[in-house]
């Protein structure tokens, strides 16, 4: 993640601007170079557009009470009131694998920009590069260099979660090895401000770096659930890592207290343990896509979330040469599978695709 702020200032001697509008030259091509991932998602710029038509100005007025002003950014509109995925601009080494660990690795590619006394962190979803006429500048010293000139224009969302950092998922090499370059990133999540946030930064010249460089953001308050690593080809999601409490506990907590329903896309899954016998070794593929075994007592259990699609799988070994072993993989209260067995050190296993 680095910081910005609203100006860039120039650590070393910066280039003024020549008089000489003469100097000037055109690019070969200023046909805007547009950036954003091939997954389908979230109209970025519709929404923006959308919050736009009501009252989206984050900033609370002089003559506004505090009361009055939370409501305004509480009122998202209606047909924005519903889980989206945000396809998110990948940057260099934001996936990364390490074969020791057998682990996929996200380093969310974030900035973060100072707005007045606060700040937000941002990730961006589309991008258009034009590239201006450049111009001849020279500094304090005579020297003289040509700077290029470039506007960057980027359509994102402000990101709220309780962590964005150490991200991973569990993934065998062979597997890794070919589908880490098909990989691309979400994150899924609801708007919970009705606001844009506005963003224009400049990166001066300098003799290091000639480049004329003026940013500008626009950003959409996201209350952010997961990170979803989707396999371009088609467009199946491949692990589901959790930036929160399950969706059911945060939306629970925000309407106080009562019965929530899932966002679309997202299951509560279950798996059973039970029978007889009094021990199993138990094998089942957890929340982020990992293979854990433990050795349990029955009855037991596990519950956590996963999106369409996701695999589940859960087994169990007798430890005993008696007994009846009984898993079940649940779905939203409803069995997916189930399997019994009763044999001296017998195996039951379930498992299935979430539909």
């Amino acid at each position: 993640m680095r910081a910005t702020s609203l100006l860039f200032v120039a650590a070393c001697v910066a280039l003024a601007q020549n008089a000489n509008k003469s100097s000037s030259t055109k690019p070969a091509s200023a046909k805007p170079v547009v950036v954003e991932s091939v997954v389908k998602g979230a109209d970025i710029s519709k929404i923006i557009a959308d919050l736009k038509k009501g009252v989206a100005a984050p900033a609370r007025g002089e003559f506004e009470t505090a009361e009055a002003f939370e409501a305004r950014i509480q009122a998202v509109p209606e047909n924005l009131k519903k889980p989206m995925v945000f396809p998110v601009v990948l940057g260099e080494g934001t996936i990364r694998y390490d074969v020791d660990q057998q682990r996929v690795f996200i380093d969310l590619p974030m900035d973060t920009h100072v707005l007045g006394p606060t700040s937000i962190n941002t990730i961006g979803m589309r991008r258009v590069f034009t590239t201006q006429p450049s111009y001849m500048a020279s500094n304090a010293f005579g020297v003289t260099k040509p700077i290029s000139r470039g506007l960057m224009e980027e359509r994102g969302i402000a990101i709220q979660a309780a962590s964005l950092f150490g991200l991973s998922f569990e993934m065998e090499p062979s597997r890794a090895e070919k589908i880490k370059p098909l990989l691309c990133l979400a994150v899924q999540g609801v708007i919970d401000r009705a606001v844009v946030y506005s963003v224009e930064e400049r990166h001066a010249p300098t003799m290091a770096e000639p480049k004329d460089t003026t940013i500008t953001g626009e950003y959409v308050s996201v209350f952010a659930w997961y990170v979803l690593a989707i396999d371009i080809r088609d467009g199946s999601i491949v692990a589901t890592i959790p930036l929160q409490r399950s969706p059911a506990e945060i939306r629970a907590a925000r309407a106080g207290a009562g019965q929530v329903t899932l966002p679309a896309g997202v299951h509560r899954i279950e798996y059973k343990l039970d029978g007889s016998a009094r021990t199993v070794g138990a094998t089942y593929r957890n929340a982020t896509g990992g293979t854990e075994q433990k050795e349990v007592a029955l009855p037991a259990g596990m519950t956590f979330f996963a999106a369409t699609g996701s695999f589940a799988y859960v087994s169990a070994q007798n430890q005993g040469d008696s007994g009846e072993v009984h898993v079940a993989v649940l779905v939203d209260g409803r069995i997916l599978q189930e399997a019994t067995s009763s044999t001296a050190y017998g195996i039951a296993t379930a498992s299935g695709r979430v539909p």
